[in-house]
C-alpha cells in the first residue's frame, strides 16, 4: 500500500510539475519560476526513484510544502479577474495574509532545517562516491535542492516586505 501511495504522489506531482512549467513558458513567467519547477521536478524524480535516505524530504516535498500553494492558486485566479478583487477585498487580504502565514510556517520554518539536513548529509555522501552516474543524479539533486532552499529564503523575504507594506497601509487608513 506505501508503494502505491507513493506512486501515485510521483506522479500527481511531477505531473503538477510539467504542467507548471509548460504553462509558465506560456504565460511568459519569470526565470525564477521556470527555475523553482524545473528544481522540483528534479527532486520529485530522484527522492521517489532514489527512496534511501530521503524518507524524511518525502512529506515535505510530496505536499506538505505545497499546501501554500493551494491558497496562491486561489489568489491568482481572484488577481487575473479585476473584479473578483474589488468585489470582495477583505475576503482577497485574507487569503493573502493565509498565504503569508502558510508560506512563511511551512517553507520558512518548517522546510530550511529538513532540506539543510539533507544537503549536508547528501555532500557527505556526494564526497564518498566514485564519479559516474550516482554522483551526478545526487549532484543535480543537492544543486536543485540548494536552489529552491534559496528561492524560499527569497520569496519569503517578499512575502515579509509585503506583509510590512500591507501593515504600514492598514495603519496609515486608521
Amino acid at each position: 500500500a506505501n508503494i502505491i501511495l507513493r506512486r501515485v504522489l510521483f506522479f500527481s506531482f511531477m505531473g503538477y510539475q510539467f504542467w507548471s512549467i509548460v504553462t509558465n513558458q506560456l504565460s511568459h513567467d519569470s526565470p525564477l519560476m521556470v527555475a523553482h519547477h524545473i528544481s522540483a521536478l528534479i527532486c520529485t524524480i530522484t527522492s521517489t526513484v532514489f527512496i534511501e535516505g530521503f524518507r524524511c524530504v518525502n512529506p515535505l516535498l510530496f505536499g506538505g510544502s505545497e499546501l501554500s500553494t493551494l491558497v496562491l492558486i486561489i489568489i491568482n485566479h481572484v488577481k487575473s479577474d479585476d473584479t473578483l478583487a474589488g468585489q470582495m477585498p477583505h475576503t482577497y487580504t485574507m487569503l493573502r495574509a493565509l498565504f503569508a502565514f502558510l508560506f512563511i510556517w511551512i517553507r520558512l520554518l518548517m522546510f530550511p532545517p529538513v532540506l539543510i539536513q539533507f544537503v549536508r548529509d547528501g555532500w557527505t555522501v556526494l564526497h564518498g562516491l566514485s564519479y559516474g552516474f550516482q554522483w551526478f543524479v545526487l549532484g543535480v539533486t543537492l544543486l536543485s535542492s540548494t536552489l529552491l532552499l534559496f528561492l524560499q529564503f527569497y520569496w519569503g523575504f517578499l512575502i515579509i516586505k509585503g506583509l510590512g507594506k500591507m501593515c504600514l497601509r492598514k495603519k496609515e487608513k486608521i
